[in-house]
């Protein structure tokens, strides 16, 4: 079995999630199927898996791989990044029977499920945020990311052309180098229309807190009387809102390189 879930680095970081159990795991599960060896796949979501995001996109590809013959999908939504996804990580494996997990929130990765992947070192996980390195972190954990920054650049070309104010705003969840790579690609794609634009950026410090993700643009309506277009987004969120809401003031965020990587 373990033969059958090794999968390369390389491999995982050419797809994103959807597309990563879609276009690399299928060749193991027809493997799996043909050696006639059930597998059963474990699926963490940190907010709900119907969130029109992140969690969604997981999901999606957990659906494609759970109508695979022999294959066997347990998935939990809501699940915090404290010691609460460990027990989870635990039960699939002890009670479910799971031999390839994935954890796929940020902040599952370190020390959680490094934990349970050297206590369980014949369970094969694989964490989504390209966090893992060769050498440095066990042989029965991997990591991959999608290039949704390519996305949030698009995303900005159409923000540049619907602002009148020259001022966009970005609801973010937390400043980890992924999500700031998004943040910069939205703001460039929106500097590529006019150069002068600006980005304010909130962080609501939750990956899912739909609550405050929807007050903020709320906020910046109402504090510039003048219809400004503008657009924003907030990872993970469900929410989506009409470029009419613009920041009250501009707050340039600087466009830096990214760091290591992705996530946002």
């Amino acid at each position: 079995m373990t033969d059958l879930l090794s999968i390369t680095r390389r491999n995982f970081l050419q797809t994103s999630a959807a597309g990563l159990v879609a276009g690399t795991v299928p060749g193991l599960m027809a493997k799996s199927a043909m050696a006639q060896t059930a597998l059963t796949v474990g699926f963490i979501y940190v907010g709900p898996k119907d969130d029109y995001g992140y969690n969604q996109a997981h999901a999606e590809g957990a659906a494609v791989i759970k109508a695979m013959p022999g294959v066997t999908v347990v998935e939990e939504e809501n699940v915090p990044e404290t010691v609460d996804v460990q027990k989870t990580m635990e039960s699939m494996i002890n009670l479910d029977g799971a031999t390839l997990i994935f954890p796929t929130s940020f902040g599952y990765f370190d020390p959680h499920m490094l934990l349970m992947a050297a206590k369980y070192p014949d369970v094969q996980f694989r964490h989504c945020g390209g966090l893992w390195q060769a050498g440095k972190h066990p042989m029965n954990t991997g990591s991959y990311f999608g290039y949704i920054h390519q996305g949030q650049f698009l995303n900005g070309i159409t923000a540049g052309y619907a602002s009148k104010s020259k001022r966009i705003g970005f609801v973010a969840a937390k400043p980890i180098p992924q999500v700031l790579q998004n943040i910069n690609a939205f703001l460039l794609g929106a500097r590529s229309v006019d150069p002068a634009i600006t980005c304010q950026v909130i962080f609501t410090g939750e990956w899912s807190l739909a609550v405050k993700e929807r007050k903020q643009p709320m906020r910046w309506s109402i504090r510039a009387p003048m219809s400004l277009p503008a657009m924003w987004t907030a990872r993970r969120s469900s929410s989506r809102r009409p470029p009419d809401a613009a920041p009250s003031s501009a707050a340039t965020m600087p466009t830096r390189a990214r760091s290591p990587l992705r996530n946002t």
